[in-house]
């Protein structure tokens, strides 16, 4: 592929040494490679530095920043991308891993389309502490990658929930500029604001095949975000703000038409925020709609059988 697009590869980590060699193989073993990695230690406690030292010597695109006191996944991920030079951006996780194939389906799929907003694949879920074995999965249920404009990006959520997973994604690094990167106040789902935000202005590449691997973990950072209430209600009023500010407000009004777009991820503690806020109640009312909607449709479906 000729002046094909430029890729960066960023990586977060805090003491993950166990897994590091793993996130750390599947990206440089990417054929075609990318073109800059930047792995960010934040202040890790464990062998996490040397090891980063180890598997980073022999690449000359690789760049490696140390912090010294801890800051977050977030700030971490915000210094790299100060140093981004890729014209797509991947946030990948440093306990999880991408598949192999990813930047060349990624790649050709920009060959026929350049410019997308962002190109996600479809995901495997396995235990952190299992074999490996895979025990959910996110499909897209297509039979070949697929092109979607920023209209049927939108078409799309007002059927269904679109999930674009951040750690299989890559971001056209100048809309991730524009939306202010990954917003440290939006906590532990910062990197899903941009992804989703990417598509619908500039449309979305689909990749009918899993493209990353994540292990769960309910000790991780964002399973604690979602079930701290006074931290997961401060992120949801920090979104439903970021929803309200004058640039955002066409956005706003498509999740308003298409309510799956911040229920779905969200689920109930959303409309538990909406309803202390009556300036967003149409949101709210929009959300309650579909859910009699789907309650209804449910009902008549098992009706029709019995």
């Amino acid at each position: 592929m000729t002046n094909r697009p430029t890729l960066t590869a960023i990586v977060c980590n805090r003491n993950h040494a166990a897994y590091l060699p793993r996130a750390l193989a599947a990206i440089l073993s990417q054929s075609p490679s990318f073109d800059q990695i930047i792995i960010v230690d934040d202040a890790s406690t464990d062998e996490s530095v040397s090891v980063i030292q180890s598997l980073g010597k022999e690449h000359p695109n690789f760049l490696f920043i140390r912090q010294h006191e801890q800051r977050g996944a977030t700030i971490s991920a915000a210094a790299a991308l100060q140093k981004a030079e890729g014209d797509y951006v991947g946030w990948f996780a440093a306990d999880d891993h991408i598949m192999p194939g990813f930047t060349s389906r990624a790649l050709a799929l920009l060959e026929s389309h350049p410019g997308l907003g962002v190109i996600a694949g479809e995901v495997d879920f396995a235990q952190a502490d299992g074999d490996g074995h895979v025990t959910r999965e996110y499909r897209y249920d297509l039979s070949a990658d697929r092109i979607l404009s920023p209209e049927e990006v939108f078409h799309w959520m007002q059927r269904k929930y679109l999930w674009l997973p951040a750690y299989a994604a890559l971001v056209k690094r100048d809309l991730l500029l524009q939306l202010g990167g990954w917003l440290r106040e939006l906590d532990w789902f910062s990197d899903w604001y941009p992804v989703q935000m990417a598509a619908y202005m500039g449309g979305a590449g689909l990749i009918a095949s899993p493209m990353a691997k994540i292990y769960e973990n309910e000790n991780s950072d964002g399973q604690r975000g979602r079930h701290t209430p006074a931290r997961r209600d401060a992120a949801l009023d920090a979104l439903l703000n970021l929803l309200n500010r004058a640039e955002n407000l066409e956005f706003r009004r498509k999740a308003r038409a298409a309510p799956a777009l911040i229920f779905v991820p969200f689920s109930y503690p959303i409309l538990h925020r909406l309803i202390r806020r009556p300036s967003d109640w149409d949101l709210m009312v929009a959300i309650l709609c579909m859910l009699a909607y789907n309650f209804t449709r449910h009902r008549l479906k098992r009706l029709i059988k019995i």
